[in-house]
C-alpha cells in the first residue's frame, strides 16, 4: 500500500509502481537476488538433462521452479523456500536421475533450496524456521546421495545455530540502540523541563518582586506624596489593580512552567553585594528596611550568596504583600563559609493584602534555593 501511495503521489511516470512486479523492481534490495535467480536458471537450464530425464518442452519449467524462487528470497523468503522446496518434493516422483548421477536434483537446485533456508532462518519467525529446517533435513535425507544425509542434516542443523545466534546478536543490538536513543530522547526531555523549572523560579524571584514594589507604591502613593487625590488618586488604584492582576497570571504562568523535584541550576546572578541596591529600591517604595548586612571579609560561595539574595528578595515580597505597613529586618552573619539569613517584618498597619491571586511559589522556592546550597529553611 505504502509503494502504491507513493508511485500514486510521484505522478503518472511511476505508473509501474502499482503493480506487484513494479513494486518488486523499484526495491534495491531485490536486485541482487533477481540477478542471482536469472544467472542460475541460465546454467540450469541447458544442463538439466545431464541430471534427470527431463523432456526438453519442461526443461525452463522445472529448472525456473527450482531455482527462479531465489529472486524472491529476501522480501518473501518463506515464498521462495516453499516453492524451491515443493518442487524438490516433487521432482524425484516425476523424473527418475540420469545413469550415473547420485541425486534426484540438479546442483543449482540444491544450491537454491539451502540458500533459500538459510533466509528463512534468518528473516521468519523461530516457529517457521525450525519447521523449515526439519522438511528440509527430509529432503536431503530422502534425494542426496545415499550415505550422505546424515552429513547434511548436520550442516543444515550447525547453520541453523548460527543463523539463531546473528539473528539474537542483531535483536540485541537493535534493543540497545532502541535504548539508546530512548535514554536520549528522556535526557533531553528533562533538560527541557528543568530549564522550564529555572525559568519559572527566576521569574517568581525578579519578575514577582518588581509587581509586588509597584502594588505596594502606586496603593502608598497617597501617604507619600502630597496632593494625590482626585483624578490621580483614582489613576493609581488603577495602576495597583493591574499590577495585582498581572501578578495573578504570572503566578499561573508558573503553575504551567514549574516542575517539582527537579535540581536547581546556578545561572550567573546578583549575589551579597546585590541586597544593598535591592534594600535601597525597597526603602524608595516607602517600606521601612532595617538592613544588617553581612561583616565584611567574610568569604561565601556565589551558590549561598545566589541563595541569600533571592530569600531575601522573595521574603521581603511577601512581607509587603501580606503584612501592608509593617517594617521589615533582614539581618545576615557569617560563620566561616556558611551564611545565615534572617528577616522578620512587624505587625501590618493595613488589613489589605496585596497577594493577588492564583498559589504562591514563594516558598517552595525559597526552600528549594537552600536546598540547593547546601542548607536549610524555616518559615513561619
Amino acid at each position: 500500500m505504502s509503494d502504491y501511495l507513493a508511485s500514486r503521489a510521484a505522478g503518472p511516470d511511476s505508473a509501474l509502481h502499482e503493480t506487484p512486479l513494479g513494486a518488486y523492481l523499484t526495491r534495491k534490495a531485490n536486485w541482487p537476488f533477481l540477478v542471482a535467480a536469472l544467472i542460475m536458471w541460465s546454467v540450469a537450464w541447458p544442463v538439466l538433462h545431464l541430471a534427470l530425464h527431463v523432456s526438453p518442452a519442461l526443461q525452463p519449467i522445472v529448472s525456473g521452479l527450482a531455482v527462479l524462487p531465489v529472486a524472491l528470497v529476501w522480501c518473501e523468503p518463506r515464498l521462495a523456500w516453499g516453492i524451491t522446496a515443493g518442487t524438490a518434493a516433487v521432482v524425484p516422483l516425476v523424473f527418475a536421475p540420469v545413469a550415473g548421477w547420485l541425486w534426484h536434483w540438479e546442483v543449482p537446485h540444491i544450491i537454491a533450496l539451502l540458500v533459500t533456508t538459510v533466509f528463512v532462518y534468518l528473516r521468519r519467525p523461530l516457529a517457521e524456521a525450525l519447521g523449515a529446517w526439519g522438511i528440509t533435513c527430509v529432503l536431503f535425507y530422502w534425494c542426496a546421495e545415499r550415505g550422505t544425509g546424515g552429513g547434511w542434516i548436520a550442516g543444515l542443523s550447525a547453520a541453523l545455530v548460527v543463523c539463531l545466534l546473528l539473528r539474537a546478536a542483531v535483536t540485541s543490538r537493535s534493543r540497545l540502540a532502541e535504548q539508546t536513543e530512548v535514554s536520549e530522547l528522556e535526557r533531553a526531555r528533562r533538560a527541557v523541563l528543568e530549564e522550564r523549572t529555572r525559568i519559572a523560579r527566576d521569574l517568581h524571584d525578579i519578575v514577582a518582586h518588581r509587581m509586588s514594589l509597584v502594588v505596594v507604591q502606586a496603593q502608598t502613593a497617597r501617604y507619600r506624596v502630597p496632593g494625590v487625590d482626585g483624578p490621580v488618586l483614582a489613576e493609581f488604584d488603577g495602576i495597583a489593580a493591574t499590577a495585582r492582576e498581572a501578578l495573578g497570571e504570572v503566578r499561573t504562568l508558573l503553575g504551567v512552567l514549574r516542575l517539582d523535584g527537579q535540581e536547581a541550576e546556578h545561572a550567573p546572578a546578583p549575589g551579597l553585594e546585590a541586597i544593598d541596591d535591592m534594600i535601597a529600591g525597597t526603602r524608595a517604595a516607602g517600606i521601612a528596611v532595617d538592613y544588617l548586612p553581612v561583616p565584611g571579609g567574610a568569604e561565601v560561595a556565589d551558590t549561598t550568596a545566589l541563595a541569600a539574595y533571592r530569600i531575601v528578595q522573595e521574603s521581603i515580597a511577601n512581607a509587603t504583600r501580606h503584612a501592608q505597613g509593617a517594617a521589615v529586618t533582614v539581618a545576615l552573619t557569617a560563620d566561616g563559609s556558611a551564611l545565615t539569613v534572617r528577616i522578620e517584618n512587624g505587625a501590618a498597619t493595613s488589613t489589605a493584602d496585596l497577594g493577588g491571586p492564583g498559589l504562591g511559589q514563594g516558598i517552595p522556592g525559597m526552600l528549594e534555593r537552600a536546598h540547593a546550597a547546601g542548607g536549610s529553611l524555616a518559615a513561619a
